[in-house]
């Protein structure tokens, strides 16, 4: 239900921080899932209603709220999203986690709180997500794969078996990444590119083979 009501009063409503386009896929993420109201809140009132949400209040708004509602940040940048996150569970807030019907998740698999698993994604065997993680349209998450807080596999990307990717880090659209490798926290790796070696943290890799680029 698209409401403008500015009461959360049930646990069954969710709370969505963040009102641009990745927020219209969390909204129809979280609407295959159930979800019937949905409240959005951005630091631009006055900005973009995404797919007619109307937007309540601020993001510090929605935080200091008093209510029963499950929380999402559905902010693309991984550290604002992050701080976003951390300041809800100071608050102890209720986070939720959205995977959409149509993703592929192992029964092994552990997705963290408040990650994102979008349309067609695929996540396998003992593969690990953190805190606020996302796994974009149609990327594949392998078995082993350990992915730590706040980054982010952006769509059609995967990766192989065992791969380890840090916090923060940016997977970029089309790459792929080989088993076993390790990309550091905060990295980007380009779009389309493929990662044959070790990412140390801070560094951007680009091309087919990726070569690291100079610190971030």
């Amino acid at each position: 239900m698209k409401g403008v009501n500015p009461v959360i009063s049930e646990r069954t409503e969710l709370v969505i921080i963040g009102a641009g386009g990745h927020a219209k896929v969390v909204i129809e993420t979280a609407c295959a899932m159930g979800y019937q109201t949905i409240w959005v809140f951005d630091d631009n009132p006055e900005g973009s209603k995404p797919l007619g949400y109307h937007i309540q209040g601020t993001c510090e708004q929605a935080i200091e709220a008093t209510n029963k509602a499950a929380y999402f940040v559905a902010i693309g940048a991984n550290a604002v999203r992050l701080r976003l996150l951390n300041a809800l569970i100071e608050r102890k807030k209720s986070l939720a986690t959205l995977v959409h019907p149509s993703a592929v998740v192992s029964p092994s698999a552990k997705i963290g709180k408040a990650s994102l698993v979008v349309a067609k994604a695929v996540i396998n065997a003992d593969a690990s997500l953190g805190l606020g993680c996302i796994v974009n349209t149609a990327a594949t998450v392998d078995h082993d794969c350990v992915v730590a807080d706040g980054a982010h596999i952006a769509p059609g990307a995967n990766l192989c078996g065992g791969v380890t990717v840090g916090k923060e880090t940016l997977i970029g659209a089309g790459s792929a990444i080989l088993p076993q490798k390790k990309i550091g926290d905060k990295c980007i790796v380009g779009a389309g590119s493929t990662v044959i070696s070790d990412i140390p943290e801070g560094h951007s890799a680009v091309g087919s083979p990726a070569k690291i680029m100079i610190k971030n």
